[in-house]
Formats: C-alpha cells, structure tokens, sequence
C-alpha cells in the first residue's frame, strides 16, 4: 500500500510564489491577444474540431494548471506502507580532539592521526547503530549528526586536522554539552518513534583541559542519560612536545610558553576517568594493541542486547516533478488556443487525425 504526504504545509508561502507566475501569465496573455490574428488563421484548424465551448476550455486550462501548481509547491512525496521493525541499536557521539597537543608525537604518527586510525576501528565493528561526530578545542562543532552512514563519518575524520578549529585550547565541557544538547535535539523530534534508546559519548582526547568544568558538565549529562566512555591518547609521565610547522608542513620547533620554555604535552588521565566515572562508563589508553578498541565494543555491545528501538520506517519519493510537468502542459495548450472555435465536434477531428496517420503509415510500408 503506498502512502503520500505533503512535505511542505507552509501554504502562506504558496501566494508569494504565485505571484510573479500571474504577472507572467497577464504579460503573456497581452502578448496572446495581440497576436491572436496570427494564431487564430495559423491554427483554428487543428482546434475548431475539438471543443464546442472555447472560453469554458481555456478557464478549465487555468484552473488545472493552478491547481498543479499548488500541489508541486506542497511538495508531494510517496512512500510505502511504513512497518514497524524492532532493531537493536544505540546512538553514538565521537567527540575527538584537535588541540594543538593533539600534534604531539609520543605515539605515531601522532596523537591526532593515530585517534582517528582507533576510531575506524570502531566503526568497522559497530552496525546499526546511529553515530555521530564532534570536532572541539577551544570551541565545538557538529562534524556529522547522528547517521547509520559510517562510511560519511570516515569522510568528516579524513577532512579535519588541528587547524580546522581556529580557536586554540581545549574546552571539553563544551563537546560534552554539545553533545547533551544533541541527544535531546534527537528525543524531541516527534518524526522518531524511538521508545528508549542508549545514549552514548566516546570521548577520544589526551585530556589536557586545566579547567574545572568538564566534571561539573559531566554530572549534567548523567542527569540526561548520557554515558561517557573515554579514550585516552599520549604518554601521562614523560609526555611530549608539540611540533610546529610552516605552512609547507616542514618541522621549524617546538611550541613554547612565554617565557620561551618548550611545553611539554602530557596525558591527564585523572580528568578523563573522572568524566567516565561520574557517568557510569568506563576509560581505555589507547595501544598500538587493539584490545581498548575490542573492550569498548563489548561495553557498548552489552547495551544492545537490553535495549530495543522500535521505529517506523517510511521511504519516502519526491514526485512534485509531475504536478509541474502538468502545469507546463496546460499553459502550453492554453498558449495556443484561439479564441473561438467551431461547432463541429471533437471526435470527428480525432477520426480525421487517426484517418491522416493511418493513411501515413501505409505510405511507409
């Protein structure tokens, strides 16, 4: 059973459209009426034949056309009949970090390159599951919503680096409330008839945050179900510092302080196990190993076996394309109409049209 819907129920907006098309149809039917010498002796011929009435024609011509008009406007779609399909799933937020620190190189090629390498993994383990991906450092930004799509997440993490984010720093508790923020964007939206859902955040970040929000902003996402899983990436003793390169992407030093010391990038891990703790999930150093990887997969697969999504799923077509080929079609033979037509009816001129093509084809056999 196939369903249609209108995709757009503005309808105030419709009138300021038609607008500019009845000022073209009143220009055109200008040019019509002093042209209507010319059409009435060049066509009255093919049209005499086929309507008794030629007023009550052209007004019928309008009145559909601006009734397809309307209906392309509304932007028709159809679809199949929407079934209700039980399937196991989570939402997933990656938030990664593009700090400066992330540059460093206590593990190759560097911290940053080697968190996305750990986040394909994931996402070569994970199926059916919505994931979505943050960018932050000083500031935060929605790289990709939610998506069952992970080959466009692959995409988002090839195209950045840390010069994507102008801002320097690393504000954690601003990818956390983005993400909270998300999450509940989601749950509102009255088109998912999701019934309870897992909420998840990988956190995948060294850590180097010398602020004392990120704990406070922790304990708002565990009030909004949000559970947090950290990924630690760097050296938490020895640590390393952070590479600067011109624009050509040759090494000239090291970033310094303003006393000119070279800092030295550590990972913090007791900031980020505070994070998943407060939240109820878990941290992993990342390893050139992928057991971390494998670890977090289990926690997260742990959730898919107790909770069920159920949502309807309606694949919907655009067809505005035939309303507006309609109207096209009206106007057109609206164009070419004269004004008056015989009385001779409209069946004798098809007869005589059948009778022309008939005749043609037995000429060309």
């Amino acid at each position: 059973m196939s369903w249609i819907r209108f995709n757009n129920s503005k309808a105030f907006w419709l009138f300021l459209g038609i607008i500019p098309l009845i000022l073209l149809f009143a220009w055109a039917n200008r040019q019509k009426q002093q042209q209507g010498q010319y059409f009435s002796q060049h066509f009255s011929h093919l049209t005499r034949h086929i309507f008794p009435n030629s007023r009550n024609l052209l007004q019928l011509l309008i009145v559909l056309a601006f009734t397809s008009l309307v209906l392309a406007y509304l932007q028709p779609q159809i679809g199949q009949e929407p079934e209700l399909v039980e399937q196991p799933g989570i939402e997933i937020m990656i938030a990664i970090d593009l700090s400066m620190s992330m540059l460093a190189q206590d593990i190759k090629p560097s911290r940053l390159e080697f968190a996305k390498t750990k986040i394909i993994q994931l996402l070569d383990l994970l199926e059916n599951d919505g994931v979505g991906l943050i960018a932050f450092a000083g500031s935060s930004y929605i790289q990709s919503p939610l998506t069952t799509d992970y080959s466009s997440i692959k995409t988002f993490l090839f195209s950045i680096d840390a010069t994507t984010i102008s801002r320097n720093g690393t504000e954690i508790s601003r990818a956390i409330q983005l993400a909270i923020d998300h999450f509940s964007e989601r749950m509102v939206d009255s088109r998912l008839a999701i019934e309870q859902r897992e909420k998840i955040l990988v956190f995948v970040s060294d850590g180097e945050d010398h602020s004392q929000v990120a704990i406070e902003t922790a304990k708002i996402a565990k009030e909004y179900e949000v559970r947090i899983y950290c990924l630690g990436i760097g050296q938490p003793g020895i640590g390393s510092p952070i590479p600067v390169h011109d624009k050509v992407g040759r090494l000239y030093g090291y970033k310094k302080d303003q006393k000119g010391k070279v800092i030295v990038s550590k990972l913090n891990e007791n900031l980020l196990k505070g994070i998943a703790e407060t939240t109820g999930g878990s941290y992993y150093r990342l390893s050139h190993s992928t057991d971390e990887i494998n670890d977090l997969y289990q926690a997260l697969s742990n959730f898919k076996q107790s909770i069920v999504q159920k949502q309807r799923y309606t694949r919907y077509e655009e067809k505005f394309q035939w309303p507006i080929a309609f109207t096209l079609l009206c106007l057109i033979v609206e164009w070419f109409l004269p004004a008056h037509l015989s009385d001779r009816r409209w069946w004798d001129f098809i007869r005589f049209r059948l009778l022309t093509v008939r005749n043609w084809l037995g000429r060309l056999s």
